[in-house]
């Protein structure tokens, strides 16, 4: 599992910054051009 980047994870404000962080820190296939991407509450496991 890749190692947080915390600086970087407490700066995120928007939705596409998140979107961004989770592709490029923890290599999820989701781009932040991908309007039709949904999570849902189970996916956190929230």
């Amino acid at each position: 599992m890749p190692q947080a980047n915390i600086e970087r994870l407490q700066s995120i404000q928007t939705f596409p910054s998140l979107i961004a962080y989770l592709h490029d820190e923890l290599d999820w296939p989701v781009e932040a051009s991908e309007s039709k991407f949904r999570f849902c509450p189970d996916f956190f496991k929230l």
